[in-house]
């Protein structure tokens, strides 16, 4: 590689089904238990940047959205609803993921 190539990820931090698509996708990083204990999970966004390194590429980082379980409102999604279904853009997605976290501190 002659020059330096320059990736952003857009979505790192969105809940989802894990499939990816131009300007969207998800890796699921932040869960909460029955309890409401936060579940942190690197495992995909891991993979993704060592990805970028192992091929010379620099990553920026893009801390964006708000994952599912923080979201200030959740409790206005349906009770059935289940993520991961590939249904097109839900509840979650027309904007709710750009609310403010509920916890900070989780946050």
């Amino acid at each position: 590689m002659e020059k330096p190539y320059y990736v952003r990820n857009h979505n790192i931090f969105t809940s989802g089904n894990m499939l990816c698509y131009p300007a969207g996708g998800s890796t699921n990083i932040y869960m909460e238990d029955e309890d409401g204990n936060a579940i942190y999970n690197f495992e995909i966004i891991d993979k993704i940047y060592d990805n970028y390194i192992e091929h010379n590429l620099i990553p920026i980082i893009e801390l964006d959205f708000m994952p599912l379980d923080l979201v200030t409102d959740s409790k206005d999604l349906p009770s059935d609803w289940k993520m991961g279904r590939d249904v097109g853009q839900e509840l979650y997605e027309q904007n709710k993921w750009k609310l403010p976290p509920k916890d900070y501190k989780k946050w």
